[in-house]
């Protein structure tokens, strides 16, 4: 598979950084606009040729065109970020090497301020890449390379939650973008796929790397797979994930790159994992559509970057770093903001803050398939009449409570739904109403109970049914799913 260009454990840990660096440790977790596309694949030559000629989009431009000489490589930048960029994308984008982007041929955005709680003054100075996001940490961090990080910006797509802060979080739904290929490849996995298998055990040690994945999380083997000879490499014990021999050797490759306005002969990454972070699955092949053609290319999703590996690609080119730098830009400002409602008790008011679901398939689907929410995040299900058929947890794969609420924002009573046990005889479980309701909230596990929430409290619900869905696509549906109310 070719990445266009737009404009990219084993044996030590990765050192713990807080503000983007590395997850924080109380965060890590072993799986966690429109959403942006990849357009039609070039290639090496040509994704260099948009860079100096800036003629065409990515792919545009073939190998008919002659390609221009070499050209030096600009003395080092200044700016962090560029000389950032410089080190490994300058000999890249001036000709003087043919491998992958790192972080892709330039920014396509300016330097923007973006909230961080703990930094100075509540916001930090970033810049997006296709393959990356830049973020000035050198109020934290003032020494190479970790002055400058990439964000963990996949854990962010996959499980739906926007960090702030050290400690701070948004609710978001979870990235519906292809991780790899077409972005309109309707069988590609999504970052909301990668989820559905986080939590999956590592392979052994040496083992092949036959596993496949499905848009819909299914995993299956293709023993052709074998052939390539990729097998299982070092575990990173923070996440319980292998890298993949590919991967690995590309973590700690060497080549030319830029310093101090020359080329010279060093590792891409001055530390194996500071641009992709820590695994968060196993590795797993694919097929996706590359300019409408099929291509089968091996994936695994790391903190900041997803790394894919495509054999018949050409040298330099075989593993490349995905656009996740497009995608999260696209899911942050693009993605439609959470409702809030306030529910008022005896004790005092709290807010929740709700996706809306008030369409049919919207509310067939709800709250499945999804792994963690934040402390205050909810699903609010609207009615258009009364109703008084039940929930159950089908493919609920976390706890939690419900509110039925009265067509006035009286709280009828609560409900406590356990996970799914697939395993169980009586799984679906239904829960029914204490009596007719026109809306219903899926909050965590005891989060009623917990702010002293009950029966006769009223709920503020004006807000959010006036935001309404936005025109959002029920996660079920984007896997492929078909669910069907109980």
């Amino acid at each position: 598979m070719r990445e266009p260009g737009r404009g990219p454990l084993p044996p030590a840990p990765s050192p713990t950084r807080r503000g983007g660096a590395c997850w924080p440790r109380a965060s890590r977790s072993p799986f966690p606009r429109r959403e942006g596309g990849w357009g039609v694949r070039s290639s090496p030559l040509s994704a260099l040729l948009v860079v100096l000629l800036l003629a065409c989009s990515p792919g545009a431009s073939r190998a008919a065109t002659p390609a221009p000489a070499p050209s030096p490589v600009p003395a080092q930048a200044a700016d962090p970020f560029d000389r950032t960029w410089q080190r490994t994308d300058g000999p890249v984008a001036s000709l003087q090497v043919s491998r992958t982007w790192m972080w892709g041929p330039a920014a396509f955005t300016g330097d923007l301020a973006e909230t961080y709680e703990d930094a100075p003054g509540g916001s930090r100075r970033v810049r997006y890449y296709d393959k990356s996001r830049m973020e000035d940490n050198a109020w934290r961090e003032p020494d190479a390379p970790w002055h400058v990080t990439n964000g963990l910006l996949v854990v962010e797509l996959m499980r739906g939650r926007l960090q702030t802060g050290d400690d701070d979080f948004q609710p978001r739904r979870p990235s519906l973008a292809n991780i790899a290929g077409d972005p309109d490849d309707p069988a590609a996995p999504v970052y909301a796929t990668l989820a559905l298998v986080a939590g999956a055990s590592p392979l052994d040690d040496g083992a092949p790397v036959v596993q496949t994945l499905a848009r819909n999380g299914a995993v299956g083997a293709s023993q052709s797979a074998a052939a390539w000879g990729v097998t299982a490499g070092p575990l990173s014990p923070e996440t319980g994930h292998r890298v993949a021999s590919v991967f690995w050797e590309f973590m700690n490759a060497s080549g030319p790159v830029s310093v101090d306005g020359g080329l010279v002969s060093a590792p891409l990454f001055e530390n194996p994992y500071y641009a992709t972070g820590l695994p968060i699955t196993e590795a797993y092949w694919t097929t996706v559509r590359v300019g409408g053609e099929p291509r089968e290319v091996l994936a695994q999703a790391f903190e900041r970057r997803v790394l894919t590996y495509t054999p018949g690609n050409p040298d330099g080119w075989q593993v490349e770093a995905g656009n996740v730098g497009q995608h999260y830009h696209a899911w942050r400002y693009d993605n439609p903001d959470f409702a809030q409602v306030t529910v008022t008790g005896s004790d005092g008011a709290q807010q929740l803050f709700v996706e809306v679901a008030d369409t049919q398939p919207l509310r067939q689907c709800g709250l499945m398939h999804r792994y963690s929410m934040l402390e205050h995040q909810a699903m609010l299900f609207v009615f258009a009449a009364d109703a008084t058929g039940g929930f159950w947890n089908r493919n609920t794969e976390i706890p939690l409570q419900l509110a039925w609420i009265a067509a006035d924002g009286t709280l009828l009573g609560l409900s406590n739904m356990l996970a799914a046990d697939r395993e169980s005889a009586s799984y679906p479980v239904v829960y029914p109403p204490p009596g007719p309701y026109r809306y219903v909230i899926e909050a965590n596990a005891g989060w009623f109970t917990a702010n002293g929430f009950g029966a006769g409290d009223t709920v503020d619900l004006s807000a959010a049914i006036a935001h309404g869905s936005q025109g959002a696509v029920p996660i079920c549906a984007a896997l492929g799913y078909e669910e069907r109310a109980s």
